[in-house]
């Protein structure tokens, strides 16, 4: 049987949900497909879990007997795919039926693309229902190389489907330890466009401390990504300096405090002007700064437009 999609698991202590998530993968109504899973040395029950799936001919499972780390193991499955297509996945999500043929088609009617993503819904572990539906795309915008670097990459990567053949050389760069991904998802729209299917086809698990980046966390690893992007690409610098000037405006109304809200605009400002990074360092030098600037945090979506 000849492969056509190749969907990577990378799993680490994965035992509440790995199962469910391998069940929805291997329920698609699609024959050529290959489930590449790779046990990142779990410490609980992942690997009795796993075993149960070894004789099945669509899963190939392996073992790594030491930790390798998120990118690491993502590296290792992806020099193990086969298939024309790849498809991101983490072993507490869950596929929706048709998601693989569907979007399989979609590549093969665009053969332009790069990667395609679509509408991923967010759900509570714990009550099973949704709390919101990411990936919305503005009917206006066309989400390119530009988009991707100032936003910081599509929201839910699982749901991307991506051309083998356009892949960055180096698959995931392990020099950015927490945000190789957003790295992945530039090189990729550098090498091809991107395709949006504006349907639910998989559920992100929301439960825990999964709830995302918090990019407070690994500041200066964000601001050497885009300098190695500046670097790399220099036609990309005005949509990197604009990335950063997006991250510390935010950062303004995250932190507490004048003198850290000060400082953070003034680094927008440096990055790239606007007049609302200027009108908001104004606003610090007046009583009652704090009280206008969390009034306007609630504001933030109307604002990030702005930027």
């Amino acid at each position: 049987m000849s492969v056509l999609v190749s969907v990577i698991v990378p799993v680490y202590n994965g035992e509440l949900f790995i199962k469910e998530c391998l069940d929805s993968i291997i329920s698609q109504n699609f024959d050529e497909l290959e489930i590449l899973v790779s046990d990142d040395a779990s410490t609980d029950n992942t690997k009795f879990i796993l075993d149960e799936y070894l004789e099945n001919k669509k899963i190939k499972i392996f073992f790594q007997k030491t930790n390798l780390g998120i990118t690491e193991n993502c590296n290792f499955l992806l020099k193990k795919a086969t298939g024309k297509y790849i498809c991101f996945f983490a072993g507490d999500d869950i596929m929706l039926p048709n998601k693989i043929s569907k979007q399989f088609l979609f590549m093969e009617s665009n053969k332009n693309l790069s990667f395609s993503y679509h509408l991923v819904d967010i759900f509570n572990s714990d009550t099973g229902k949704s709390i919101a539906i990411t990936n919305h795309q503005k009917s206006s915008k066309t989400v390119d190389v530009n988009n991707i670097i100032r936003e910081m990459g599509i929201p839910a990567s699982m749901s991307m489907m991506v051309r083998k053949s356009m892949l960055p050389n180096n698959l995931f760069d392990k020099k950015f330890n927490y945000l190789s991904d957003w790295l992945m998802q530039i090189e990729l729209s550098i090498n091809g466009n991107i395709g949006h299917i504006n349907e639910v086809l998989c559920r992100y698990r929301k439960y825990g401390d999964n709830n995302g980046k918090d990019i407070s966390l690994y500041e200066h690893e964000f601001i050497d990504l885009l300098d190695y992007v500046m670097n790399k690409y220099p036609t990309l610098s005005h949509s990197c300096l604009k990335g950063k000037a997006r991250y510390f405006f935010g950062k303004a109304f995250r932190v507490s405090g004048v003198y850290q809200r000060k400082l953070a605009l003034k680094q927008a400002l440096n990055s790239r002007f606007t007049l609302l990074s200027f009108i908001f360092l104004i606003i610090l030098y007046f009583p009652f700064s704090n009280k206008i600037f969390n009034y306007i945090y609630n504001k933030r979506f109307i604002l990030k437009s702005k930027i």
